[in-house]
Parts: C-alpha cells; structure tokens; sequence
C-alpha cells in the first residue's frame, strides 16, 4: 500500500514537468473565461458587443485586491451617452464566484457613470463586465483585470 501511494504521488508531483518546461504556478484554469475581454489599464476602452457604445473604466487605487470606486465613461457614436441603463457585474471565472452586486448611477458630468462598493476580495484574474440594457443597441464590454 505504501509503495503504490509513494507511486502516484510521485506521478501526480512530476505531472507539470512532462512537457519539458519548469512551471511555478496552480492549475487553475480560466475556463468561462470571455476571449474578447480587453486587458485593464486605467481608462482603457472596450467595445459593447455589437460595437454601438464604447465603454472606458477606471478602478480606484488601481487593480490592486480591495474595494474600489469604478468610473465608467461611455460614448455612442462620438457622443457621451447620457441616460442608459448600466450594471456592472465582476466575476473571477477560473474560481468560479464573483462579488456582490454594485449599483451604477449616472453623475452629472455627460455620459460618465459610477459605482461604489466593487470589492475584489483576492489576486488573480478578474473580469469586469459593464452591460449597456439600450432596447436598440445594448450589449456588454468585458475587461479582464489582473489584480494583484
């Protein structure tokens, strides 16, 4: 009995090092992931699906794991799009949870919109996905934030 645990937990630790290269990670995968999330910087734009709004976001503090104000600004067809109907929701697909919902309010300033409460609780791959609810036009933008 010990020689066959001995045995698979040697298979099992030698398991990443079978395709020749030396690996210093879990094995989590980001499976659920969008593939056409844009990579977070702030104030980077991405497109809704369908390509009628663009949206730009902005975390306080940077993507650093905490709870984070969020400034969106967005624009439909060179203009600031004022009054839509905007959610925001984070998700971290290779754990398989996200957060608690956050409210998004329009501000005063034309086409910009915020939210208060984004608490991203751990590093690792976050993907932020702002929904435009537009009756003719709406959509999602996905960014994927890697938070340290």
């Amino acid at each position: 009995m010990i020689r066959r645990s001995l045995a698979v937990l040697l298979v099992l630790s030698t398991g990443c090092a079978e395709d020749g290269h030396d690996h210093d990670h879990d094995h989590h995968t980001d499976e659920g992931a969008h593939t056409d999330a844009v990579a977070y910087e702030d104030g980077v734009t991405a497109s809704t699906s369908g390509g009628h709004f663009q949206v730009s976001l902005t975390l306080s503090g940077g993507a650093t794991v905490g709870t984070h104000d969020v400034t969106l600004e967005l624009v439909h067809h060179g203009s600031a799009a004022e009054g839509q109907d905007v959610s925001l929701e984070a998700t971290m697909p290779a754990h398989g949870h996200g957060t608690d919902p956050v409210t998004v309010t329009e501000s005063a300033t034309a086409g910009t919109y915020t939210a208060s409460g984004l608490n991203l609780t751990m590093a690792g791959t976050w993907e932020v996905t702002v929904s435009v609810a537009d009756p003719d036009h709406g959509g999602d933008a996905v960014f994927s934030i890697p938070v340290e």
